[in-house]
Parts: C-alpha cells; structure tokens; sequence
C-alpha cells in the first residue's frame, strides 16, 4: 500500500486470499470509521468524524526499525484540524500530528473528545497539537519531537506495558524530546510540552539507546528528560547504569521542564467536555506558561499515578515511593465503550 505519504514499502497490507465472512442481521457497527490503511486528515479546514474510529494503520518495514515517523495511523497534517466528535479514537498505530519535513507556518491539530487507544502518540512538526478530553492509552510512548507543538490530554494517562528490557518499543514512556533538538538555545523546540492534567501510570521507563540495534543500554527516568542547565542529565555524567542514574538525580536533582503533570492550576479547559472549540483556548493558556526552561505553574508536591524509578516533570524530579501517590481506585471510562471492560479499575 502505497498513498504517498505513509508507506508499507510496497508491501501487501494484507495477504491475497479469497475468503468468506458471513454478517448475521442485525449487524451493527461499533464506530463511524473502520480502516486496514491510514486515517489522514490533510489540507486547510476542519474535518469531523461523529463516532468511534477504528483504524489499523500502515507500519514499518522492519519490526525493530527506528524511524516511526515513517508510521502511520489517525493522522493530521498540512493545517488540517480533525475533531472526532463524541467518539474515541483506537489505532493499532500512531495517533500523530506533523510530519518531519513539514515547515514552520503549517499547523494541524487532532481532538477527541472521549479517549484514545494507540500504540503511540506523537507530535512531529511545528506548531501542531493534540489535545484528548478524555484519557489516553498507550502500548509504547507519548514522544513529543516538534517544535512550538503541544500534547494536552485533560483526563488520565495510562501507560500499558512494562517492556522487555531490551527493545524501547515494548515499553509505555512519556518523552519529550523536542528540547535536543534546540542545540542548548531558547527557541522554539523548547517550548513545547506533554500536558496530563489527571493521574499520570507510566508503566514503563525511558533508555539510553544504541540506535544501530535499537537496543536498550540503561534505563532513565519514566517521565523525561530530566536536564541540568541546557543538557539532558544522562548526558553529563558517564553513567554505566540505571542505578548510577538515578542515585545521581537523587544526589543532585534535575528540572523536568519538558512535562507537566497533574492539578498545576489550569482553568482554561473545565469546558472543554462541552464546547470542543475551546482546545484553543487551554493550548494557548499552557502557552503562556511556558518560559525558557521552566514553566509558570504551581508545582505539586506529589504526582498522583504510578512509576517504578522517577518522573521529570513540573520543573523538578519526582522519585518513586515518597513522591507518588497511587489512588484507591480508578474510574476507567472506556469501559462505557469498550465491551469486556470493567469502569473501576
């Protein structure tokens, strides 16, 4: 499958076979939208889909291969805005906006107003964002890499798998990556931020990377990056393992300026469950929060969810155990849509 955009590598998405599938009336369909390929939405304007949206995605030509900006899945792009509208959004690829090649005056959003299922969620260009009403799900990252971009999700996060300790793929992390590519200057890849205004179970953990194999070296902070300075910390100590790492961040601490969590004090999204449009409105309000390397926040003394090591967020570091408040019970509202699954957790 070939659409000019998100490419199988001139691979079959499926196999060739004839075969039957029989419908037993009455027959129903669970959501507005089901794909094999991508759903992309492109070019100036709104595009809204009424309903749940169930979408495959293409994928890469290799299993362990890096750059998955070559992935597809619910897609914005070219100043297309898309709005699912009363419906969620279940992907077994990514749901992104931006591409890597796209050039500074584009701007393209998605918005969903229940929640969101995905193997990743990302932000790949300039001034591009996602903002999800509900919560979100992932089965690997929430990876910001644009510029001037923000990921805003009003609910909860859950991050869904632990990961095999080798490949960074099999491990649900939030990073934001963005500030590396700023070169240690104040411009715009340091502005740009992950936003989880309720509880925040990151399952897995970021690594340092030996990128030919896409293996894991050690692992760092859940939530990251941590930064001392202009610097990521990793960086800056010649670390041999985790454990180094982290009793480093204890020692000396790090701003987690990147990420924020939590109640920090937004008022600019209460209506956002009952007037969509008004995502501009918390976008433009974390905005102005922002400063260079920091943010204008009232910072949490505690992170209510779930880590195994530490979260680098809301200007400073949070640790595992003290830090971390893990709530009594959960209310998991996919479970209105999805059959099977329970509404407590």
């Amino acid at each position: 499958m070939e659409n000019g955009m998100f490419r199988s590598y001139g691979r079959k998405v499926v196999a060739v076979k004839e075969y039957e599938v029989w419908l037993y009336k009455p027959f129903v369909l669970n959501g507005a939208v089901y794909t094999l390929g991508d759903l992309v939405a492109k070019g100036d304007g709104v595009s809204t889909i009424n309903g749940d949206v169930y979408v495959f995605g293409t994928g890469l030509d290799k299993p362990n291969r890096m750059e998955q900006y070559y992935m597809g899945g619910i897609c914005a792009v070219e100043n297309a805005i898309l709005h699912i509208q009363k419906g969620s959004a279940f992907t077994n690829n990514l749901l992104r906006v931006g591409t890597f090649d796209e050039t500074a005056g584009q701007q393209c959003a998605i918005v969903v107003d229940y929640d969101v299922v995905a193997e990743g969620i990302q932000a790949f260009g300039y001034d591009d964002s996602i903002v999800i009403i509900r919560d979100a799900y992932t089965f690997d990252d929430i990876e910001m890499n644009g510029a001037n971009s923000y990921i805003a999700i009003n609910g909860n996060y859950f991050g869904l798998s632990y990961g095999d300790g080798y490949f960074h793929d099999t491990s649900s992390a939030v990073l934001n990556i963005a500030p590396m590519y700023s070169g240690g200057f104040n411009n715009d890849f340091i502005r740009s931020r992950i936003v989880i205004n309720g509880y925040a179970f990151v399952n897995g953990s970021t690594f340092v990377m030996e990128v030919e194999r896409g293996r894991t070296m050690y692992q760092l902070e859940d939530v990251a990056l941590a930064w001392r300075g202009n610097r990521p910390v990793y960086l800056s100590g010649g670390f041999d393992n985790t454990a180094e790492y982290i009793e480093d961040l204890k020692k000396n601490g790090g701003n987690g300026f990147s990420v924020i969590l939590g109640d920090v004090g937004w008022t600019q999204n209460r209506n956002l469950t009952a007037n969509w449009e008004t995502w501009t409105n918390w976008i433009q309000e974390i905005r102005s929060r922002v400063t260079p390397w920091s943010n204008n926040i009232h910072v949490p003394s505690k992170i209510t969810g779930l880590c195994h090591k530490a979260i680098a967020a809301n200007n400073r570091i949070y640790f595992a155990g003290n830090d971390i408040e893990i709530p009594a019970s959960v209310v998991c509202r996919i479970g209105d849509t999805v059959e099977g699954l329970s509404r407590i957790a």
